[in-house]
This record gives structure tokens, sequence and C-alpha cells, in this order.
């Protein structure tokens, strides 16, 4: 009998173990293939991305990649309505319950879905810590989508091209003409 349980156990152990690789593996593949990689937002970076931004009540602040939702939350509770997109089920369900967990549910929102197939338009804010390779084909959309004056901040990467019109360390603000 205690044999037989403790295979039990154990045959549940393997299950769990195998669930568990493939949910990492598979946010490690939609990561490197499928998206941009994670790469969160310390306070400092935060802090140059609304000094850029100079948010007003009146601006709808997009994230692009939004991963864990920092920005998102921290623009919400300057009282703008924000709204993350993300690919990954993982950093869509934490954002989520970092946006409940604040009571921001009104202000914030996070849409799971691939940044390509997002329409950018009701935005006049749009933040991007996007790689190399993408900020071409990025810059191609929001000039398509967005409104003339929309501002622009890229983290990291530059947006070839496109003079900034300012720049906080390695975080740069561009304006639609």
């Amino acid at each position: 009998m205690e044999l037989v349980i403790l295979a039990v156990i154990l045959i549940l152990v393997l299950i769990a173990l195998g669930l568990l690789t493939n949910v990492f593996f598979s946010f490690l593949t939609m990561s490197l293939f499928g998206g941009a990689y994670f790469a969160g937002t310390s306070r400092e970076r935060l802090k140059q991305v609304f000094k850029l931004a100079n948010l007003k009540l009146v601006d709808k602040l997009l994230d692009l990649g939004s991963g864990d939702g920092r920005i998102v939350s921290a623009a919400a509770q300057a009282w703008v309505k924000a709204t993350g997109v993300e690919i990954n089920p993982y950093y869509v369900w934490l954002s989520r319950q970092r946006i409940k967990h604040l009571k921001l549910t009104q202000k914030a929102k996070i849409v799971r879905i691939d940044l390509w197939q997002f329409d950018t338009s009701p935005y006049s804010v749009v933040v991007v810590y996007g790689i190399g390779y993408m900020m071409e084909r990025l810059k191609k959309k929001l000039e398509r989508e967005l409104k003339p004056g929309s501002r622009i901040i890229s983290v990291y990467f530059p947006i070839p091209g496109w003079q900034a019109v300012k720049e906080l360390g390695d975080v740069k603000l561009y304006i639609i003409e």
C-alpha cells in the first residue's frame, strides 16, 4: 500500500514538473521568437520616461510590450488612462494582478495581443522598449497610425531616421509631425 502511494506521488510530481517545464519553455520561446525579451523598468528609468512624457490628464498612454505592467500602473496612478500591450500570457496575468492589487482597473488595462495587430491611433503617448531589429517596422506603424503631436518614448533603442527631441540617459522622446 505504501509503495502504491509513493508511486502515485512520484507520478504526480513528475507530471507537475513536466507541466512547469512546458510552461517555462513556452514563455521562453515566445520571448525569443514571438516578441522582445522582458527587461524590467528600473525606478530611475521610470522617472526618465515620465519626465519626458510630460503627461497631462487628457493623455492616453500606450506601453507596447508592457511586460509586468510597471509603466501602465505608474501612469494610471498619475490619473492618466493607460493600456499595456503584451503577448506573453504570464506577464499579462502578472500585470493584471498588479492593476487589481493597486485598484487601478478604472484607469489601466492590459491587452494580450501581438503589438503589430494593435491599433495605436487612439493614444497620445506611446512607450516602447523594443529591440533593434523591430524599430524600423515599428517606426512605419507609428507614422501610419499616430496623430501629429503624439509623443513616443523609446527606452534604450533609437528609432531609425528620427531625431529625438529630448533625451534623458538612454530614454528618448520623439514627436510625430
